[in-house]
This record gives structure tokens, sequence and C-alpha cells, in this order.
């Protein structure tokens, strides 16, 4: 059979004719034209004649060509711009330098160290048995601080090792030498234990080296840094286990190097962001073994402490904010004076703060444990829709900000949890303010609520306008509730005057 290609002409019959002509037509045009343009004068050759340029008053004008019919002559050929290799362009900003902290180099290992503790085998074995007796330990400890301490290391030119070129990538895989520890050794530590009691005191050996090896880390570069707080935070002294129904405990313990972070003036803000969110993970999943009632006073202080400067980034407010909703404390040491919700209220009713930091603090409220004795509800309830209020007259003014829906939902969670498993800090009942007992007791909370569903319905969840009915009824409801001045006054000259 004969077979077509559509890329080779057929040289027969009539349509084989036809190609052969217009073949041939082609080429007549291209040698012509080749023809033209190789003789001398001719266009673009030796000696062939170029338009001349334009002269007007001794001075010699780019040539230009006519423009199109209608629209003047065509503009001027660019002429070249005169940079001075001395001077920057004007309005040019350099870029600023590298920080220091990102091109820190402080290994902690040394060549012998690195030599002598990359055959893992030994460590691993001993990291599964679980066992204490001193040669054990010393193994482990070797190993430990090899998987913490290879995270310093960049490729250096003057050690021996052949394989030091293994480096070359460390920087960018320091996440994976995290989760060598974490994913890996961590989670076989100690399976080889037939008492779940030696297992624990195993565990417990072992976080606290990391613990203590981890310091140094926290005044390294700037990648091993986020990388150090970030595992101190993973690490956990019983892992859950769905099938046998364990429940995860973190090994709170890791507080205290995260705390001294938080309170370091020289710790970059990234830094600080993921150190609070360690200590959000510890806090909340510590199970029975919660930090003890002087630990999480410390985090709390350390914490509002943060939260009091104004001129942070939002962010960190923000995460400083969701680290004060999972610590199970309600007053003072000394004090005896409610501790976290004065600073969550501090920041909802601050205008100069960012709105969505704002709004982390309503969701706070939903979250945070009340003392019956000396929280004022009523007046928590005002602060809260006070701030639902302006919020719902600015998104009414510029609705299409992304900021106001995210807001707006945070308002909607002080009251309802996000699932079952969203918890007031204690524990002991679902978040939100509609489950509190001194809300409940009151029913201080449901009219609130019934007043902030539909603007989350109709504006979050279908981008339906916000109506001046639904910010006229918030705005009724704080008249109605605002605390009568004359109360203030005559309270106020009650308690001068005395008994």
């Amino acid at each position: 059979m004969r077979h077509f290609s559509p890329w080779r002409p057929q040289w027969c019959g009539a349509s084989g004719l036809l190609c052969r002509v217009v073949v041939a037509l082609l080429c007549v045009v291209t040698w012509t034209a080749s023809d033209v343009a190789a003789q001398p004068g001719g266009f673009g050759q030796p000696g062939g004649k170029q338009p001349a340029p334009k002269k007007t008053g001794g001075k010699v004008l780019p040539n230009t060509k006519p423009g199109p019919k209608g629209k003047g002559p065509a503009k001027p050929a660019d002429t070249p711009l005169n940079i001075s290799p001395d001077k920057l362009p004007d309005g040019y900003v350099p870029p600023p330098a590298t920080p220091e902290l990102m091109t820190l180099e402080e290994p902690l290992l040394t060549e012998e160290e690195y030599e002598a503790s990359r055959n893992l085998s030994p460590y691993k074995n001993r990291m599964r048995k679980g066992d204490l007796a001193k040669e054990d330990k010393d193994i482990i400890d070797k190993g430990l601080k090899y998987r913490l301490y290879v995270m310093t290391l960049k490729p250096n030119p003057a050690w021996k090792d052949k394989n030091n070129d293994k480096l070359k990538d460390n920087e960018r895989d320091l996440h994976k030498r995290r989760d060598e520890l974490t994913q890996q050794d961590l989670r076989t530590a100690g399976t080889l234990q037939n008492k779940a009691e030696n297992q624990l005191a195993f565990r417990k050996y072992v976080l606290q080296e990391i613990v203590k090896l981890a310091e140094p880390l926290l005044k390294n570069n700037f990648y091993v840094r986020l990388q150090a707080v970030t595992l101190l935070g993973e690490l956990e002294l019983v892992p859950a286990d769905p099938i046998k129904n364990i429940k995860l405990e973190t090994f709170t313990p890791a507080c205290e190097p995260l705390i001294r972070v938080l309170e370091d003036p020289d710790q970059p803000p990234p830094v600080k962001i993921a150190a609070a969110r360690s200590l959000v993970r510890l806090c909340k999943f510590a199970g029975v073994n919660l930090p003890p009632v002087e630990l999480r006073h410390r985090i709390a202080k350390s914490t509002l402490a943060e939260l009091a400067k104004t001129d942070t980034h939002y962010w960190y407010q923000m995460r400083l904010i969701e680290v004060l909703a999972a610590l199970d404390i309600t007053l003072d040491l000394q004090a005896r004076k409610p501790l976290i919700l004065a600073g969550l209220l501090n920041v909802l009713n601050d205008p100069q703060r960012d709105w969505h930091a704002r709004a982390e603090a309503a969701w706070a409220l939903g979250r945070v444990p009340f003392d019956p004795a000396q929280t004022d509800v009523p007046a928590v309830m005002r602060d809260l829709m006070q701030f639902a209020l302006d919020l719902t007259k600015a998104a009414q003014q510029a609705p299409t900000d992304p900021k106001w829906k995210t807001c707006l939902f945070k308002v909607y969670l002080a009251f309802q949890p996000v699932n079952a498993e969203d918890r007031e800090a204690t524990r002991r009942t679902r978040a939100g303010l509609l489950n509190s007992p001194l809300t409940t007791a009151q029913s201080l909370a449901q009219e609130p609520y019934k007043l902030i569903v539909p603007i989350v319905n109709d504006y979050v969840i279908n981008g339906k306008p916000i109506t001046a009915q639904q910010i006229q009824a918030i705005d009724a409801w704080v008249q109605k509730n605002k605390q009568p001045a004359q109360a203030n006054v005559n309270n106020g000259a009650a308690a001068q005057a005395g008994p």
C-alpha cells in the first residue's frame, strides 16, 4: 500500500504539476531578492544610499519615519541614557545588607565528633531498648548531640572528611534533620521496655537531655533557631495511640527555654512566633502532665508583657493571645486579681491595635476560665459587643476587604466552639461563651449571640452586604446594656464616704 505523507509533495498527476509550478515561482522570487540585495548600492550594502539625517539649525536630529495616517510623525528613536558610574540613579534604594543572624556560623560539632557519631546504629538500638545503664546513657547522649548539632554544620573545606559534600544542602534540609529525631528516634524510644513505668522514665530522661542540648541552638543562626523552637514544641512524653486509646501528653519542661525566647529582645519576631506556637501545643495537649502552677504563671506573665508592646506585628500578638487561651489559670498568684482576662480586654478595647489582634482577643474570651467572684460578666459582654459594633461599621464601609470576614468569624467563635475538640483551657467544658458556666447561669450570652449569627450567615458565609438594621440592632443592645454613669458616680461617692 502506498503511504501518503502530508509533508512530502507527490510529483505526479495534476496536483503534482501544480506543486511544481508553485515551487518554481518561489525559487524565482527568492533568487531575485537575493541578487538585488547583493548589488553594490543595494539597501543595507556598502555604497548603498541611506536616508540622510534631517538638519535643523545646525543640529542633527535623529531619523524619523512618518507615523500612521492622521497621527503625525512617529516618535524619535530612544537616545542612550547618561548614567554616572559614581552616582546611584535618583530614587534608587539599595537593598539592605543581609543580617548577621542569617549568615552566622557557629558549628557545635568538631570534625572528630562528626566522624565518630555518623554510625548511629548503636544509638538507635539503645533508644529502642530503653535501658539507662551508664554505657547506654553515654551512647544515647552522643547520638542526641549529633542529631541536634548536625543542624549547625555547613561544608568545611578544612575538614579532611571525604564525605564532607553531604553537608552541602544541610541548611536547606534542616527540617529533615529535625524529623529524624522527633519522627524516627523518639517514636520508637523505649518501645522494647516491657514495663510502662520504665518506658516513661526512659523517655523523660531522653527528653530532658534534648531540652538541655537545645539551649545552644537558640543562639545559633536564624534557621537553626527556628528549627530548635519548633522541635521543643514537638516533644512528647506519651505519644498518642488511638488503637490503645492513649492520649497525647506533651513534655511541658520544654516550656522553660521557650519562655526565655519570648523574653529575649534579641530574638527575631519569626523565632518568637514559632516559640509561641510551641508553647500553645505544649500547654494545650499536656494532659495530666500539666505545667506546675508557678510555671503557668511565668508563661502568662511573660506572654502578657510581650502582648503589652503595641509596636509588634499583629501576627505575633495573635500567637501570644493563643498562648493565653491555652493556660488554665484565672488569678494572679500575688495580687489575686484576674490576670489573663484583664490582658485580653486591654487588647480588645484598644482602637490603636490591628483588627486581627482585637478579634483574636474576642475569640480567646470564649476559651479562658472566669473567676466567679471577680469577673464582671455583663461588662465583658458589653466590651465584646462594642467591638462587634465597631467591626460591623468598618466592614460596611469597605465590604470587599477580606479581613472583615475573618474578624467577624472570630467574634462568632467567641460564643461557639469550632468542633468537639475545641474546649476551654480547663478542658472541663466546650469552648465558647454559650457554654461558660457564668454566662449560661444568667443567659447573658444568648441575646448578643443572636445578633451576631445573622451577620455571619449573610456577610461572612453568603457574601451579602451588612444591613443598617443589623448594625442598629447591635447598637441598640449596647446602648441598653451600658452601665448607668450616675450609678458609677454614686458608688464612687459611697466608697469615698465610707461606712
